[in-house]
């Protein structure tokens, strides 16, 4: 029995995870997330997306490279370019009665999509304290987000959070959207692990005759059920600064299987509307 939707409480972290498949539509992803074109363009308002921010890996120091332009690589060669570097192998075994479900048990998931945010009301607070808010109440169109405001600041925590949750590295996109709704983060991290006893750590020899370490992809493990719903709890408890709390009731996270089979843009509205409680 599914367990009923409940909305945020006031200042309620929340993240939202799903799996991408060698067969997902990764380039209707990337369409959607990172250049803003998509099929059901209700929920953005374009005159915004000017604000929209992007975030190209760490500087030297481990501080985000943050600017408003789009990456000049696709996402799938991001994901691929990643794998490839460890030498990790990808499964792309389908069994079609999985299909038609909707799953597909015998591929590797070789990304994990993830939406962090705050609670509408919250972020409201926190960017009417940025004086990003206009007589209305709604997001200011005539000027970007302050890099010293909390709003960025928090979004920036978010974005380290990850990195150290899950590896640099293996983060191979993330994006502020400012142009919907509620303002949020897309991450898109490769589940790869060097720890694996089988093949992970060992040296290995690419095509060029170079050595490199080699990875594994390990979804199962590093986004288990068990795994992401902890980290609801701890990225509250590293957005605390900001007056973020964790809601233990708030579990109804969305983890969806997203493949070429399905109308990928219209599952990824659709559980962005519920997560963020439109």
């Amino acid at each position: 029995m599914s367990r009923p939707h409940k909305a945020p409480q006031y200042n309620t972290a929340c993240i939202e995870c799903m799996k991408i498949h060698p067969s997902s539509n990764i380039s209707g992803l990337q369409r959607e997330a990172e250049d803003r074109i998509a099929r059901n363009t209700r929920n953005i308002d374009h005159e915004r997306s000017f604000m929209n921010l992007f975030i190209h890996g760490q500087d030297e120091s481990g501080n985000p490279i943050v600017n408003h332009e789009k990456p000049d690589r696709s996402l799938e060669d991001r994901i691929y370019g990643r794998i490839n570097d460890v030498g990790a192998k990808v499964r792309r075994d389908r069994q079609e009665t999985s299909v038609e479900r909707g799953h597909n048990t015998k591929e590797s998931v070789v990304c994990e999509g993830m939406i962090l945010q705050v609670s509408h009301a919250w972020t409201m607070e926190l960017l009417k304290q940025d004086d990003m808010l206009d007589e209305n109440g709604q997001i200011r169109k005539d000027r970007q987000l302050p890099t010293d405001g909390k709003v960025y600041s928090m979004f920036m925590e978010m974005y380290k959070f990850v990195c150290d949750r899950f590896g640099a590295k293996n983060i191979v996109g993330a994006c502020i959207h400012l142009d919907e709704y509620t303002p949020h983060m897309h991450v898109f991290a490769v589940p790869i692990t060097m720890k694996d006893k089988r093949y992970a750590g060992k040296a290995l020899t690419d095509e060029d005759g170079n050595t490199i370490v080699r990875g594994v992809l390990d979804a199962k493990n590093i986004f288990s059920p068990t795994t992401i719903k902890q980290l609801w709890p701890d990225i509250a408890e590293h957005l605390k600064d900001y007056g973020v709390s964790n809601a233990d009731e708030f579990i109804g996270f969305i983890r969806g299987i997203l493949s070429q089979d399905h109308d990928l843009e219209q599952i990824y509205f659709d559980s962005f509307l519920k997560i963020a409680c439109l």
